[in-house]
């Protein structure tokens, strides 16, 4: 969503850019912040003085740290310092430089927290007895509206997908700890609801499930699915705009705090969270005090995407971004 440079701190610019306004916080919502283009511009400096903010970007990736460990066993820690890997005795049959570099992962998956990706290589690499990972994270790069102890670390298999760990998490020091039985690309993720949400208020936003087209003015136009996890709670939200830029969303209902919660991020960088209520109707999500967006029906096949701000505390709103979700069929 977030463009690539003015765009990058608001992700709901993205629809709104054309040239490059992904969406930012969504993958259709003007937020992206694709706005990599010229024409783009006057909205993204709009939606950035009204207070947008990416909510801090993810570490970049950082150079390797490595370490030659043999039989004997060892530790080996990433350049930032934010991962360690503690190989037991017994673990490896001979020396081999273990090397835990920063990275990202090749999929968009706000579940996982944001610069707490690392690839541990030689890849594939088993260990005869399991290794003990460490991997501190930023609390504010965590997908919202979950608890923070329901974090686990994961470790990405050769078919893209995440596998659970063994391991726990320590919420007052922002670190993951589990056991490792082999190398290869590792993170603190997510996992997804461990029980079904069957309740009314669950329902709230399953007018946005489908096939949409996006369209709005001044920006580019895109495609956008939105599904609904087996769970009944998680919506997942993959948006394209036609220059390419990729968004992805995961919204959820938190009892807890009794609002909903959206975290979105883009293939430029961009990252967004927003917080509200069903209101009248209208799904209201909060950026900030200042910045909103909403998401309502306007017919079978169409539904409304817009951003507003309001400069006096909430007293009165301006609308700066309005979009189209048209039903594909």
């Amino acid at each position: 969503m977030i463009a690539s440079d003015p765009a990058r701190s608001c992700a709901p610019l993205s629809h709104v850019l054309p040239p490059a306004v992904d969406r930012l916080g969504r993958a259709s919502r003007p937020p992206r912040a694709t706005a990599r283009g010229a024409s783009l511009a006057p909205l993204l400096g709009a939606l950035l003085a009204i207070g947008c903010s990416s909510g801090g970007s993810p570490a970049a990736p950082g150079g390797p740290s490595g370490s030659g460990i043999g039989p004997a066993g060892g530790r080996v820690t990433s350049a930032d310092g934010q991962a360690t890997l503690v190989v037991p005795p017994g673990a490896l049959a001979t020396t081999t430089d273990l090397v835990i570099t920063a990275t990202t992962p090749s999929a968009l998956d706000p579940a996982v927290v944001g610069g707490s990706t690392y690839a541990i290589s030689p890849a594939g690499l088993a260990f005869a007895v399991p290794a003990t990972l460490v991997v501190h994270y930023a609390d504010a790069q965590r997908i919202s509206g979950v608890d923070e102890g329901s974090l686990r670390l994961a470790r990405l298999d050769n078919a893209g997908t995440w596998q659970p760990l063994t391991s726990t998490v320590a919420p007052a020091g922002d670190s993951a700890t589990g056991t490792l039985g082999a190398t290869g690309t590792v993170s603190v993720r997510w996992p997804g609801p461990a029980t079904a949400c069957g309740t009314a208020t669950f329902r709230q936003f399953d007018f946005y499930v489908g096939r949409w087209a996006f369209s709005a003015p001044n920006s580019f136009p895109g495609s956008d699915i939105v599904t609904l996890d087996a769970t009944g709670c998680v919506l997942r939200e993959d948006f394209v705009d036609s220059q390419g830029v990729r968004g992805a969303s995961l919204s959820l209902y938190d009892p807890a705090t009794a609002q909903w919660h959206q975290t979105y991020i883009d293939s430029q960088g961009g990252r967004l969270v927003l917080r509200g209520t069903l209101v009248g109707g209208t799904m209201l999500l909060y950026e900030t005090p200042g910045m909103r967006y909403g998401w309502s029906v306007l017919s079978a096949t169409q539904l409304r995407f817009y951003a507003e701000r309001s400069t006096n505390g909430g007293a009165s709103w301006t609308v700066v971004f309005d979009g189209r979700y048209t039903a594909v069929p």
